[in-house]
């Protein structure tokens, strides 16, 4: 055996497909794949070359790229050579070259297997189509073989038996209860076998289905978290069949569908209804079931070449079948593949086309959509034909990369290619973003936090936001990038938002509020009219807005229109303060005259039914420039009083008396 090599270790941060375009293919290892090495006319003497097998997955891969590194796995029979003894192996990649790992005990070159791991256990099936004998018992075997960690196994178990019919092709699964499944098709019949949960020993029966063709083939899966499906080809009824079961359903319990035909998936075509052919692998991603197969419609007489050749067929949660064309009749694709990337949301179907090789079409996941004209090559040689692509049943994630085993025929050849694993930017932190409005005001102030603008641009997008408005008061974490709030007292507050992504990484952005005491008074400064003020009952004196004023386009003016000195009075009725409560009230007003000299006073007075509790008075002498006024009151009967409010020239001669504008009256 070769010593191992060290495996490839790659540090992969965030999702290495996610970055590719809808057109773009990832990095190949080489443009047209490489040579590995020579299976021989042994493992090509039955059951297909080397790599055949269009349900089975021969590949599997371990590690995360993490925690472990990631290694890819191939079981593989070879004729043998000089240092190599014929029969089944596990090999491993070791720098893009297939190292020999271990040999499966009793195992025929010819064998070709199926492969799964399930946690530390790998099951691998070996399918033995080469004539009975007594010397060769025809019997397809199963194996179990542990994972240590760190690139080495234990030893694999001595074989069970599957079966000692020849099943064409040969796939298993495993269900939520422990139980392994096979199907496959024989004599017409299409066979299901499952065990016992933990169990090696299969019972095999005949799904209770029409009769299918000798050349029909048959493929099973576990799906969801609880589901077994089976899919089969039926080229008498010219469909492609799929039947599943819960794991807790009785055994036997099996409910049918169309897959394609009959009027599922666009199939039949205007020109044909052969929508059946024997190539099937399926792959499976959460409840959603995918299936490359190969229709018959280029078989038909007066062949479409626009017809699919090729067909993609998706099941979703829901049950419903549909289905995309992958390779055109005139494409010419065949014996597909595919193999998904969630976490990129793209897939990948590999076949061989025409007598140029294998090639790959690549689709979203999400929204399939593939473009037969637009494949790249995988393998080639641009000489011999190269066939039956192998790879395997796990979604290829950042840090695995894509591995596709295929034969080159003319010389019993192993040839294999990648989609390499590449080290991408880190997944980083959301960056917040945060607009309050408004960011000013008096008191209630209702204020809407708004942090819509943040951003996340990698493959972990803004899951949630939380908001913190600085007075107690937090919103969240919620879905929505929006939150209201109301700040009943004075004060200057900082809000807080924090955003975060699906994979647990939060930023936080602030903006400032600033809360003004409530304002009492409704119309300070005139601007509309002079609502909510008199003349505090003095015939003579006349109050109306005079263009100008402190701060905006207006202010009161007051004039005394008669020959005697009057009281000029500018009084808020009904009055702004209609029940005192509590602490200081502070009223201020903007005022000044024509001319200086005369005496304004601004006054508080508190009343209780209709009597004068108590009042305070500021005097100040006017000018013509504004000036402002300022005058506090502490009610002494709280609850129950109320203010007045009300700034006047006592002994005012004919003529303007004064102007005024913002008024005010804040409590604290």
């Amino acid at each position: 055996m070769r010593p191992l090599r060290r495996s490839l270790w790659v540090v992969v941060i965030v999702l290495l497909l996610g970055t590719q375009s809808a057109s773009a293919f990832p990095e190949k290892l080489t443009a047209s794949g490489q040579m590995d090495f020579a299976y021989g006319a042994a493992v090509a003497s039955a059951g297909g070359e080397g790599s055949y097998g269009k349900p089975e997955s021969k590949l599997f891969y371990t590690g995360d790229g993490a925690t472990q590194p990631i290694r890819w796995w191939a079981v593989l029979g070879t004729s043998g050579d000089a240092t190599t003894s014929p029969g089944v192996y596990l090999w491993q990649l070791v720098d893009h070259v297939w190292v020999k790992t271990l040999q499966f005990p009793g195992a025929d070159p010819w064998a070709k297997a199926d492969t799964l791991l399930d946690g530390q256990l790998l099951y691998v099936s070996l399918r033995d189509e080469k004539s009975s004998t007594q010397t060769n018992p025809q019997q397809s075997l199963l194996y179990t073989v542990p994972y240590l960690g760190g690139g080495t196994w234990g030893t694999p178990s001595m074989p069970s038996i599957i079966t000692t019919q020849g099943p064409g092709l040969l796939t298993i699964a495993k269900d939520s209860l422990g139980r392994l499944w096979t199907a496959y098709t024989n004599r017409g019949a299409v066979r299901v076998g499952s065990t016992s949960p933990g169990g090696n020993a299969f019972t095999l029966v005949s799904l209770p289905v029409g009769a299918v063709t000798t050349d029909d083939k048959a493929a099973v899966t576990s799906f969801g978290s609880n589901k077994i499906g089976v899919l089969w080809s039926d080229q008498n009824s010219k469909r492609f069949l799929f039947a599943w079961r819960s794991d807790g359903e009785p055994i036997g319990t099996w409910h049918m569908e169309t897959a394609y035909g009959d009027g599922v998936g666009g199939c039949p075509t205007a020109t044909s209804d052969l929508c059946a052919d024997n190539h099937i692998n399926i792959k499976t991603d959460g409840d959603d079931v995918y299936v490359a197969v190969k229709t018959s419609l280029g078989d038909a007489p007066n062949a479409d070449k626009s017809d699919p050749l090729v067909a993609l067929l998706r099941r979703d949660a829901s049950g419903t079948w549909a289905a995309w064309t992958v390779s055109t009749v005139g494409v010419n694709g065949s014996r597909p593949i595919v193999v998904l990337s969630p976490s990129a949301d793209r897939m990948y179907v590999f076949g061989r086309k025409n007598s140029s090789g294998v090639r790959v079409w690549e689709s979203s996941l999400s929204s399939p959509s593939f473009t037969p004209s637009a494949s790249t090559p995988w393998t080639s040689n641009g000489i011999d034909n190269f066939d039956d692509a192998t790879s395997t049943k796990q979604p290829a994630t950042a840090a695995s990369g894509v591995v596709v085993v295929t034969s080159r025929l003319s010389q019993s050849e192993y040839w294999h290619n990648e989609f390499l694993p590449q080290a991408s930017s880190p997944d980083l932190a959301p960056t917040a973003a945060l607009t309050v409005t408004p960011s000013s005001g008096n008191a209630p102030l209702a204020v809407t936090a708004d942090a819509s603008a943040s951003t996340d641009t990698d493959a972990t997008p803004i899951s949630t936001y939380a908001f913190d408005f600085g007075d107690g008061t937090t919103v969240g974490p919620q879905a929505g990038a929006t939150a209201q709030h109301t700040y009943a007292a004075a004060g200057s507050y900082t809000v807080t938002a924090t955003v975060t992504d699906t994979a647990g990484l939060s930023s936080q952005a602030t903006a400032a509020v600033s809360v003004a005491p409530h304002e009492f008074v409704g119309n300070p400064g005139f601007e509309a009219s002079t609502s909510g003020w008199y003349n505090g009952g003095y015939a003579a004196v006349t109050m109306s807005r005079f263009a100008g004023g402190h701060s905006g386009s207006w202010s009161a003016q007051l004039v005394n229109t008669g020959t005697a000195t009057v009281q000029c009075t500018l009084d808020d009725s009904p009055n702004s303060v209609a029940t005192t409560s509590g602490g200081t009230y502070t009223g201020s007003l903007w005022v000044r005259a024509d001319t200086s000299g005369a005496t304004l006073k601004l006054r508080f007075r508190e009343r209780e039914a209709g009597t004068t509790l108590v009042q305070q008075i500021t005097t100040v002498t006017l000018t013509t420039a504004w000036q402002k006024v300022t005058v506090a009151i502490i009610p002494t009967s709280p609850g129950s009083s109320t203010l007045d409010f009300a700034g006047y020239v006592p002994s005012a001669p004919q003529g303007a008396c004064f102007y005024a504008d913002d008024a005010s009256i804040v409590q604290s």
